[in-house]
């Protein structure tokens, strides 16, 4: 198909341009584009006739009417006339699809209420895209994204056959900034000053989930996804799950969702709960731009649990993002990453299980092995001390009989030795006694009597005493000598005849010795008993050898 060149005066170039028309630099002529209906482009084509100005129907004409294509070509001319040049709109990007090539999307308008009032299809031509993009994108530090509010100069143009379109030429950094980036900034310092922007994020997360508050708007397309999941878990009796509604784009997003997110920190401080779950799941990426709000940022940063993020878009981002203690792209993921950290807690109670059976089970086998040395040593040793107690015994009993037969004999002769003094005492005070009275005798015969009974009645007292007390050592020997005479005795006959020796008797009474044997009044008859009897012995005759 042959191209259509136009005529193009250099003051109309930029109209021709809005319109859709392309520039041949072989040529040095504008052309319109395989696609575009070149009606629009009527007044540049050469030879064709102006399309006449517009006209006020009348009766007559009725019946035939206007085409479609000649209308929308005036509408065409009436807007390249009005925006000859390129223009300043203010807008929301929505539906934005960053791919290679031209960049096809809308702009959007929404109210107080969040309800969109206008919308326009908007292009970016490839050749211009890093020069507009790549600027835009430098400039402020943020991609160029759905959502985002924007300051573009576009060019009007409109195409019979594709409506009214905004060509792209230039993206105010600043405005975008202060629409969209700046807001998050001033949130993100606000909070800063606060002290609370790293807050939550900072927080460790459970090393286990067992309860979890869910955020969610009503009827999102995520939380069927992620109630699949949760259910199950609840089922198995490992997490619990509390839900609560909130709105989460509009007007009403901004008290809605940090109240959820101040009774739900409230509920989870009273019921123990692990953290706050927040889910959006589907919806567009223009509506995002509700969660970049302060009061919401302000509840979530407060929160006394952990705050989980799932919104439901991966590469869209909010100020919700930054402060959360974790992110994920979507509902599914997040109770997967709840699903993951039961089962690491799972595996890790399991390991530490079997660590600490294996533990207990080392542990008893040696206290096992240290109760059976126990043993054996103790019983080798009470056996070694049992020996030694009866060794001990063997000899104090030995002791105690030496040490006895040695008192007694001590006794014995303490007793005769005493007695031989009071003896020896009394005859020595008695010679004396009698000497001196002799002598008095001879000397005083006139003081003789006095003197005598004088010295008998003081010579009576201590005699009295002495006897008496001799009378005691004597009783007190007689008493020990008796007391071991009687040991002596204990022993009797058949004690002497067990260790060997022979008992001999004569009329039934014992013979110490031979001379008792002389004795004419004895019979002549002996009896010998032993250890084992008694056998009689007749004595010889004076005739028989002795």
């Amino acid at each position: 198909m042959d191209l259509v060149f136009l005529d193009v005066p250099f003051a109309q170039k930029d109209a021709v341009k809005a319109l859709g028309a392309r520039f041949d630099w072989a040529s040095k002529r504008w052309f319109v584009p395989p696609g575009f209906n070149p009606l629009a482009f009527s007044q540049w084509i050469p030879g064709e006739s102006p399309t006449p100005e517009f006209v006020p129907t009348t009766d007559s004409d009725k019946p035939s009417g206007r085409s479609l294509s000649a209308l929308l070509a005036e509408v065409a001319q009436a807007v390249a006339e009005h925006f000859g040049g390129a223009i300043w709109v203010r807008a929301d990007v929505a539906s934005f699809d960053p791919k290679r090539g031209h960049l096809y999307f809308d702009l959007v308008e929404n109210n107080e209420l969040g309800q969109e009032v206008a919308r326009a299809r908007a292009l970016i031509w490839n050749d211009d895209r890093e020069a507009v993009i790549g600027r835009f994108e430098a400039a402020t530090g943020v991609r160029f994204v759905a959502g985002i509010k924007v300051l573009v100069r576009a060019s009007v143009s409109f195409h019979p056959r594709f409506g009214l379109s905004l060509q792209i030429r230039e993206i105010d950094p600043d405005y975008t900034m202060g629409e969209l980036a700046l807001r998050r900034r001033r949130i993100r310092e606000q909070l800063v000053r606060e002290g609370i922007y790293s807050e939550n994020r900072e927080k460790p997360l459970p090393r286990d989930f067992f309860s979890i508050v869910v955020i969610a708007p009503d009827g999102a397309a995520g939380l069927g996804d992620f109630r699949k999941e949760a259910d199950r878990l609840e089922r198995l009796g490992l997490c619990s799950f509390t839900y609560r509604i909130a709105v989460f784009q509009g007007v009403r997003a901004s008290s809605s969702l940090s109240t959820a997110l101040q009774e739900a920190g409230q509920w989870a401080e009273s019921s123990g709960a692990d953290a706050i779950a927040l889910l959006r799941g589907g919806g567009a990426s223009a509506d995002l731009h509700w969660l970049d709000d302060l009061e919401i940022a302000r509840a979530l940063c407060r929160s006394p649990v952990p705050v989980l993020i799932g919104v439901g878009h991966e590469r869209d981002q909010t100020i919700l993002d930054e402060l959360a203690r974790w992110v994920g792209g979507t509902p599914s993921k997040l109770i997967q990453f709840v699903e993951a950290s039961i089962a690491g807690s799972a595996a890790q109670a399991e390991s530490a299980f079997e660590a600490i059976v294996r533990a207990a089970t080392h542990a008893a086998q040696r206290a096992q092995s240290v109760t059976d040395q126990w043993r054996a040593h103790l019983t080798e040793s009470a056996r070694s001390r049992c020996k030694f107690a009866d060794q001990s015994l063997a000899y104090l009993r030995g002791r105690i009989g030496d040490d006895a037969r040695d008192v007694i004999e001590q006794g014995r002769r303490q007793v005769d030795s005493g007695w031989e003094r009071i003896e020896s005492g009394a005859a020595s005070a008695i010679r004396v006694a009698r000497h001196a009275v002799d002598s008095m005798q001879n000397q005083i015969v006139p003081d003789a009597f006095r003197q005598v009974d004088l010295a008998r009645a003081m010579a009576e007292p201590a005699w009295v005493e002495l006897t008496r007390n001799a009378w005691r050592r004597w009783s007190v020997a007689n008493t020990e000598v008796r007391r071991e005479l009687d040991q002596v005795i204990g022993l009797g006959p058949q004690r002497t005849l067990q260790r060997g020796f022979v008992i001999v008797r004569s009329a039934g009474r014992p013979i110490p010795s031979l001379a008792h044997l002389s004795d004419k009044s004895l019979p002549i008859m002996l009896s010998l008993e032993f250890r084992d009897g008694q056998v009689n012995v007749a004595l010889p005759g004076e005739s028989d050898a002795p």
